[in-house]
């Protein structure tokens, strides 16, 4: 599993949320004090937001086995173009 890069507007890190739907073998360590969380934004359609400035990553299309790997994936993708 990739680890969730902070967020490149206000710093926020560590991975907070997952919603339970996403639970399977790609699913990450969760953080308790963590500002990121894996967001379910339509049917089949996922993001990770960041709860501190509420920036919200590229939504994604998966299945629910690959939801959260492609929305961390996605996020880490746009954190290291917006640095």
């Amino acid at each position: 599993m990739t680890d969730v890069m902070p967020c490149p507007f206000c710093g926020g890190s560590g991975l907070r949320h997952v919603p339970r739907e996403l639970d399977g073998a790609d699913r990450p360590a969760l953080d308790i004090d963590g500002a990121l969380s894996v967001s379910v934004t339509g049917d089949g359609w996922y993001a990770v937001r960041c709860g501190d400035c509420c920036a919200m990553g590229p939504r994604v299309r998966a299945t629910r086995a690959k939801g959260c790997g492609k929305a961390l994936d996605a996020w880490n993708r746009r954190t290291i173009w917006a640095q």
